[in-house]
């Protein structure tokens, strides 16, 4: 009896483990470079909200499973792309602040700090959030090339396009 439970639970054991899904590095990585041809090598106006949901998410799977992999943040940065696109922007803030934080060296850091601003302002509408967004990235980036962009979005936060024109129109007068 004892042999036939040890046995039962090894088999069971073995086949959880098998069912884990465990996916090895190279063929998340295949499965990811296969779902961006199809989304992005054909003439798409609007790739598939399915289709891009399943690529976000094999992007921060491949991140989450492989952290340390030079990767890693290029996928986490194009699956905030993603989540703009499928309109999850509290998603996308995640996303670029787990860059941000976790990723010093990466080269589009300071960008995902400066889209992060633009998606508060833009899409959330979360004025004070934006503008903590802007400030940090001046502070951190003050001789970046989107750091006049933060200082003009921070001078007319909350105003209209028709009222950043007026002011716009004045000052060349």
């Amino acid at each position: 009896m004892l042999r036939i439970s040890t046995i039962a639970i090894a088999t069971v054991v073995l086949f959880l483990t098998a069912c884990s899904g465990k996916i090895s590095k190279e063929e998340l990585s295949k499965k990811i470079s296969d779902e961006e041809k199809i989304l992005f090598t054909e003439q798409q106006l609007t790739p598939p909200k399915q289709q891009c949901a399943e690529l976000l998410d094999n992007y921060i799977e491949y991140a989450k499973l492989f952290p340390d992999e030079k990767m890693a943040p290029e996928y986490l940065f194009k699956a905030a792309d993603l989540s703009i696109y499928l309109k999850q922007y509290e998603k996308t803030i995640k996303l670029y602040d787990q860059i941000f934080n976790k990723y010093p060296d990466f080269e589009k850091r300071p960008e995902s700090l400066f889209l992060k601003g633009y998606v508060y302002e833009n899409n959330l509408k979360d004025l004070d959030k934006a503008r903590g967004s802007y400030n940090t990235f001046i502070e951190f980036y003050p001789n970046h090339p989107f750091t006049e962009s933060a200082k003009i979005s921070l001078r007319f936060l909350g105003a209209t396009p028709e009222d950043v024109m007026k002011a716009l129109l004045e000052e060349q007068q």
